[in-house]
């Protein structure tokens, strides 16, 4: 049987890979792995197959659920001679071969199968949601990978201008030293902004490095993690999600699927306590027998004759007391286990609505204007200092100022990028009005 959720799952993919999007779809002409790409990769890998095996295992256990048993058929032969033969004059047995065929009734009479059958469709669905609760984790864990490589990929760029706009610098201070224009001083200070770039250099290609591992890790097929480039800006504004921590709580209790699959656990259970309050119930079983007896050797004919029969075990001591108490405890325990994940969910959401709410503040605070008049003054003041009209120290001190800049304009984008994401994973992946 197909569930309503099971329908919806490819859905549910779809839109959490669109939000998790954003602007970061790249046209077919822009080379690099886009934010698309980098998710529908790490969906394919094999812990996520490994993780949707347990739908398929739920799906073979409700199958097995609703099989019809099977009958039991017996052939025996008794009142065989051993030590003599039977003859009329010291007659004997006579010796039967005798079949019966028996058929179990109790799983139909008591309603055990149907119980099984109901409680096999809640482990599906209990499946299908959890896996949809692996494909929204996974999900997130390859956007965040992903805004991690664009991040340092963003700082490394200015990184490494930066150390070329110094190595003219100081190639440009080398020649004026020689000459007898300049110190020595102004020489060791150029050098100094020049070995502080690289160490800065090399601890963003460290850090850019360390991402591309992270991200490769998730993706299948595994590439190269020096090949990976990701395509993308962080310039552009996450949709406007101008909702209360409230309503943000009130769309995740609906759409989480780990909420969903707990709802669904606890349906679990209490079909689960019903199996076991039917495995109460006696077993019976109903059979035919037909029997022939070899009576000609004893002077008589041989006679064929039929019986037919009912068994049923006798429920004095065992009525599946300990597992029924079992059921109902764990009955309690999946209605409390969801109550305190609904705790949980709303101070999740509240802290993604805050954490949203500060990277924003945080990304205003840095602005695209001020990274732009940042620029503006290194380049007027680069100019000026080729024209000979402006001091070297100014030109390394408005390098500096760049870079600080630019890094917490990249640094406040990313995370303004992160938390929007971390706040649609928290209400499960839903568009926001």
């Amino acid at each position: 049987m197909e569930s309503d959720f099971r329908m919806r799952l490819p859905a549910v993919w779809a839109g959490a890979i669109l939000l998790m999007s954003g602007p970061f779809t790249a046209s077919a002409a822009e080379p690099g792995l886009t934010l698309t790409e980098a998710i529908q990769s790490s969906l394919r890998h094999p812990r996520m197959r490994a993780a949707q095996e347990a739908v398929n295992q739920a799906r073979a256990e409700l199958q097995s659920a609703g099989v019809i048993p099977n009958p039991t058929l017996s052939i025996e032969g008794g009142l065989l001679p051993i030590s003599r033969a039977f003859t009329p004059e010291k007659p004997g047995g006579p010796s039967e071969l005798a079949g019966s065929l028996s058929y179990p009734i109790d799983r139909l009479l008591f309603g055990k199968r149907s119980a099984a059958i109901e409680a096999g469709e809640a482990a599906l669905r209990v499946a299908e949601a959890e896996y949809a609760d692996a494909v929204r984790q996974r999900t997130l864990e390859a956007a965040l990978a992903f805004y991690d490589v664009l991040e340092w990929q963003h700082l490394l760029r200015v990184a490494q201008d930066s150390l070329g706009d110094l190595g003219q610098l100081e190639a440009a201070v080398q020649a004026s030293v020689e000459s007898g224009g300049r110190s020595q001083l102004d020489l060791a200070r150029v050098r100094l902004a020049a070995l502080v770039a690289q160490r800065e250099a090399r601890t963003i290609r460290a850090e850019l490095d360390a991402a591309r591992l992270r991200l490769t890790a998730l993706l299948d097929p595994p590439r190269e993690p020096a090949s990976i480039v990701a395509a993308g800006s962080l310039d552009d504004p996450p949709p406007s999600a101008t909702l209360s921590a409230e309503e943000a709580y009130q769309i995740a209790v609906q759409a989480r699927p780990d909420i969903l699959a707990l709802r669904h656990q606890s349906a679990l259970a209490r079909s689960a306590e019903l199996v076991e309050k039917r495995n109460a119930w006696p077993e019976a079983s109903v059979g035919i027998n037909v029997t022939h007896q070899f009576q000609q050797p004893i002077g008589a004919p041989d006679v064929t004759a039929f019986g037919v029969a009912f068994e049923m075990t006798l429920p004095f001591f065992d009525r599946n007391q300990g597992n029924r108490a079992r059921a109902i405890a764990a009955a309690s325990q999946a209605e409390l286990e969801l109550a305190a994940a609904l705790l949980e969910l709303r101070a999740e959401v509240q802290l993604a609505v805050q954490a949203l709410a500060t990277a924003e503040q945080n990304a205003r605070l840095i602005s695209e204007q001020e990274l732009a008049l940042a620029t503006q003054i290194r380049d007027s003041i680069q100019q000026a200092r080729a024209s000979g009209g402006r001091p070297m120290i100014e030109f390394i001190d408005a390098q500096q100022s760049y870079r600080e800049t630019y890094r917490a304009y990249v640094a406040g984008r990313a995370e303004l990028w992160r938390a929007h994401a971390r706040l649609q994973a928290a209400m499960g992946g839903e568009v926001t009005p």
